[in-house]
């Protein structure tokens, strides 16, 4: 029951929080250069004869004092420089092991920089390359040898555990299961079909240095399925027979290589499963005869990706805004920006050069627009400028911007509705793409309760979506890894949202029901009926730890009366704190016979009230000026909050709420200072 209660609370305990912070989007975007950047200062180099090519053109070459890069002029006297990789003939090259990667030790000039050549790594028996000094990290594995599984299978450890020893064979299943685990070689699948499938472990990162090969001579071979949620890093998959099978990444996997090589047979991506071509040092390749993804999957390429197949009309609906597929000869096919065109629409060749080609971004492959109506959903966001606002941040087609019907329509916990129309929503640009933010306010009790989202156009309803404000938070740990945040501002904010948030649903609900049912929800465990007085208990002690140090001495200062300044006729009655999306002040009134009434937002219990504006957390100890006719009422959340801890006879949820409040208002000033230090 311990380990129920620690695992419980831990899920509970969320640590992080950031302001209007939208997570990472799925789609890359950005500009090429062509041609030279500036006016090059130019020098021979390396002081050398012009040479000649086989076809007899001549080179001249030439290096920027300014800028450092390389250039040559073809037949020395045309004054059209173009940039060269390197012009150092290799022999020349001084070279050492001073660049490695997870994959493979590198060997580049000491002089240009370019990269020469590269080997596996050689690893000492502690895991050390002792050339380029990479280390195998202390969760993996280390097979300093290639895996060859023959068709007997005499060669290979049966014996091997996933725990201990990294993967594990399923012959039954015809399956090899990969923890994390590094193997220095290559991994030689049989081509008899003995093994068809990789599973990656949950959250394993496996390495293969140097390729995954399925090699037969024979006509036929067997299809290879790579599937679990982990992430694969290889340099090539390999399959060389006449008919090669099928080449599926499913179910979550990512497969991250510099060369796919699956000759005449199909590559698939299906399931959420990921293909990422973004790690060669020079231009990546995929070869088969035909390439195809779902709506659910993703392929990154590289600018420099060469896709050699005689079917490629599956990926055209996937490529972003911006770019083309350029039939080459020969069934080859290169994703190019669309400006590598003229206005006919015929290729501009001066674009073709080795910076243009070789050093770009990597483009990601994925239709954003699955369900056919054209949206997709990027991210979300959450805002406390003076209430709690949960941000949907869409990609939106032409078609349906222009769509005078289009409209984002909310579905809150209450069962009501709310609508958003396109026109209405607020844009933003991030990384260079434009996306439609359409906001939907929640409460402080209803932080846990599932908000859907639909949006809905002329031609139809498109995908529902689901989201909370804990399910935001729960997911923010990314947040605090790529902030520095020395004084822990951001898990402080996180901190006291989280026990706002409960407190709210203590107060308003009176149990804490809904805790646990989000709680079962997220984690699939359900808190049986004799465990769960223990749980509440455990809860609120912790409650009551953090709340401790909060009393009425905290709030010193902000015991003060309100400031009043009334027209005749009006009596103040008193005042209560709405903690509803909004967080705002209510002032009460007694009101004389005769006296106008229209200058009040309403009436409750016999008092006429007036609502102040809406308050953002770290400005809730702010004088709110609250106007009433030719009057007004002075007051600030924090002098409500200090009123109840003085009272002996407010409610303790009540007051824990006010506590909690105050620490959020707080942590929040706290973290607004630093971010805008």
């Amino acid at each position: 029951m311990k380990n129920k209660l620690r695992k419980f609370t831990a899920v509970m305990a969320v640590s992080a929080m950031m302001i209007s912070a939208i997570p990472a989007v799925p789609y890359s975007n950005f500009s090429m250069t062509a041609g030279a950047e500036h006016t090059h200062t130019l020098e021979h180099f390396p002081a050398k004869e012009p040479t000649c090519t086989e076809s007899g053109a001549k080179f001249e070459y030439w290096h920027c004092t300014d800028c450092d890069k390389y250039f040559r002029t073809e037949d020395c006297n045309n004054s059209q420089i173009t940039y060269y990789d390197c012009v150092i003939p290799r022999t020349e090259h001084t070279t050492e092991s001073i660049y490695y990667s997870p994959l493979r030790e590198n060997v580049r000039c000491k002089e240009c920089g370019k990269i020469t050549g590269f080997s596996l790594h050689h690893f000492t028996e502690d895991g050390e390359c002792e050339d380029c000094g990479f280390s195998v990290d202390e969760e993996y594995n280390l097979i300093n040898d290639d895996i060859i599984l023959d068709e007997s299978l005499d060669e290979f450890n049966t014996e091997a555990k996933l725990e201990d020893d990294g993967y594990e064979l399923d012959i039954e299943n015809k399956t090899l299961i990969l923890g994390n685990v590094y193997i220095n070689g290559s991994l030689v699948l049989p081509a008899d079909g003995t093994i068809d499938t990789i599973v990656i472990a949950d959250g394993a990162k496996p390495i293969i240095a140097d390729d995954i090969d399925i090699f037969n001579d024979d006509e036929n071979s067997p299809s290879l399925t790579i599937t679990g949620k982990g992430t694969l890093l290889t340099e090539e998959i390999y399959n060389n027979s006449i008919n090669a099978g099928m080449l599926t990444v499913t179910g979550g996997a990512e497969v991250i290589a510099e060369t796919i090589m699956w000759n005449s047979g199909t590559v698939q991506v299906t399931d959420n499963g990921r293909i990422n071509f973004s790690t060669g040092d020079d231009m990546s390749i995929i070869i088969a005869s035909k390439i195809t993804m779902d709506n659910m999957s993703e392929i990154e390429i590289a600018r420099s990706t060469l896709i050699n197949s005689s079917d490629c009309s599956g990926l055209e609906e996937y490529v972003p805004d911006g770019y083309t597929i350029y039939n080459m000869e020969d069934d080859a096919y290169l994703i190019l920006p669309e400006n590598f065109f003229d206005e006919n629409g015929n290729i501009d060749e001066s674009q073709f050069t080795e910076e243009n080609l070789l050093n770009g971004e990597n483009i990601i492959l994925k239709r954003r627009y699955a369900d056919g109506i054209g949206e997709h959903l990027a991210g979300h966001s959450l805002s406390l400028d003076g209430n709690i606002g949960v941000n949907f941040y869409m990609e939106l087609d032409k078609k349906t911007i222009a769509d005078e019907n289009a409209y984002m329509q909310f579905t809150l916990p209450d069962d009501k509705k709310s609508e958003v129309k396109v026109s209405e929503a607020r844009t933003e640009i991030i990384d260079g793409n434009l996306y439609y933010i359409f906001s939907c306010s929640v409460s402080a009790k209803n932080t846990f309760d599932k908000i859907t989202a639909q949006m809905i156009t002329s031609a139809g309803a498109g995908e529902t979506y689901t989201y909370s404000v804990i399910d935001y938070l729960m997911n923010i740990d990314s947040l605090i890894e790529n902030n520095y945040d020395d004084e822990n501002y951001i898990e402080k904010l996180g901190k006291s949202m989280q026990c706002y948030y409960m407190t709210a649903v203590i107060y308003f609900d009176g149990n804490m029901d809904k805790l646990f049912d989000w709680s079962e929800d997220y984690t699939g465990e359900i808190i049986s009926d004799e465990d769960r007085e223990e749980v509440e208990n455990g809860l609120k002690e912790d409650l009551e730890e953090y709340l401790s140090p909060v009393d009425v001495d905290t709030l010193s200062g902000y015991e003060k009366e309100p400031v009043l300044n009334l027209p005749e006729g009006v009596e103040y009655y008193g005042s209560s704190l709405l903690l509803k999306s909004d967080t705002f002040v209510r002032h009460y009134f007694k009101v004389a016979s005769g006296t106008d009434t229209t200058i009040f937002t309403g009436k409750k219990n016999g008092y006429y009230y007036i609502d102040s504006a809406s308050i953002p957390a770290g400005k809730l100890g702010e004088v709110q000026t609250t106007k009433v006719g030719t009057g007004s009422v002075e007051y600030s959340p924090l002098n409500y909050v200090s009123t109840v801890l003085d009272s002996e006879s407010a409610d303790d949820n009540l007051k824990n709420i006010c506590k909690a409040l105050y620490l959020y208002d707080n942590s929040a000033k706290d973290y607004q200072n630093y971010i805008n230090k």
